[in-house]
């Protein structure tokens, strides 16, 4: 299927006022247009029925439902009313994770979507591009290794329902027993950044290290293109697919226009994933001394052995065993 971004390629914009746009429609998707404004500004235009609802313009989108407009399709011209999506930002990251978000919306929704799902789709996107104006809580590598894990796990929709609603939480990924951090590095040793905190595992709980090398390749995948493949494995679980944009929305911020396109050996990303549990590794753990708090340290994983997934499974509850990769699973694409 043609996508989003591909179809408003092809769009000039010769429309004339704010309730006009030149369109394509989506094949496949007949409930669908991409379009131009007259401003030049990217929008989704939706078949959907006539129920009023409210206006809203914020955060650099604008949702207009049941609106009566003029749509050019190249030399035709016809009055449709339609529910609109704009976006409202020149910024051309935005724009892009914008193109995204619609291509995306069009497979969860699918059709024809009733004014009232539209209308919930476009509250979770105004949070997601609030987000995008604030700076990224973390960086593109270890975005990656908690990718990965996702990737990696025998039911990636439990891995992203799993993952961390904050990104400063304690742990990347909760459920059950279970409590798993996502380390990735970058630089030629399995070196890591651990606190205090994580390695002292909650009571009652199972806590892993799983570790990841990213190493940057210019022929590689990008970030986006590995999101893509994840995406396939949660269709057609929308809700999940849009809590995978959403956390990453709120952990890349403003830097999320280059960390798509940051291009990566996914393979080697994917074939050097390993489970540690962190009560089996070296850590400074409390007591500490008085006065002293949030201690944080470096640790190498060279010449220790990754745990076997077999023995990782049995120690968590069988809905957490879902956010662990399967037994002899390979995790690769």
């Amino acid at each position: 299927m043609t996508s989003f971004g591909e179809a408003l390629a092809g769009l000039s914009s010769s429309a004339n006022d704010d309730n006009s746009y030149d369109v394509a429609e989506l094949p496949g998707a007949p409930s669908y247009l991409v379009g131009r404004s007259r401003l030049g500004h990217p929008a989704l235009l939706i078949r959907t029925d006539e129920t009023v609802i409210m206006p809203l313009r914020l955060a650099g989108i604008e949702a207009r439902y049941s609106v009566r407009c003029r749509v050019a399709e190249g030399r035709l011209e016809r009055i449709e009313r339609l529910s609109i999506i704009e976006c409202l930002s020149a910024d051309p990251d935005v724009v892009t994770f914008f193109c995204d978000c619609m291509q995306r919306l069009v497979m969860i929704l699918g059709g024809p979507p009733t004014a009232a799902e539209v209308s919930a789709a476009v509250e979770r996107l105004v949070a997601m591009f609030r987000a995008l104006a604030l700076p990224p809580v973390n960086d593109v590598t270890g975005v990656i290794g908690e990718l990965c894990v996702i990737y990696a796990a025998a039911d990636s929709r439990t891995a992203v329902r799993a993952w961390h609603a904050e990104p400063t939480e304690r742990y990347d990924f909760v459920l059950g027993n279970l409590r798993i951090d996502a380390k990735a590095t970058s630089g030629a040793e399995r070196v890591h950044a651990i606190s205090a905190d994580q390695a002292a595992v909650p009571k009652g709980t199972i806590g892993m290290l799983a570790s990841v090398m990213v190493r940057q390749a210019g022929g590689g995948a990008t970030v986006l293109e590995f999101i893509d493949r994840i995406v396939e494995r949660l269709n057609p679980d929308a809700d999940a697919i849009f809590r995978l944009h959403e956390i990453l929305a709120l952990v890349l911020g403003s830097a999320i226009g280059p960390a798509l396109e940051h291009r990566f050996d996914l393979e080697e990303a994917l074939s050097s994933l390993q489970f540690f549990e962190f009560r089996q590794l070296p850590a400074l753990r409390p007591p500490f001394p008085e006065r002293v708090s949030d201690v944080r340290y470096r640790l190498s994983l060279s010449g220790l052995s990754p745990h076997k997934l077999v023995d990782l499974r049995a120690l968590v509850v069988k809905d957490a065993r879902e956010v662990l990769p399967s037994r002899g699973r390979r995790f690769r694409c």
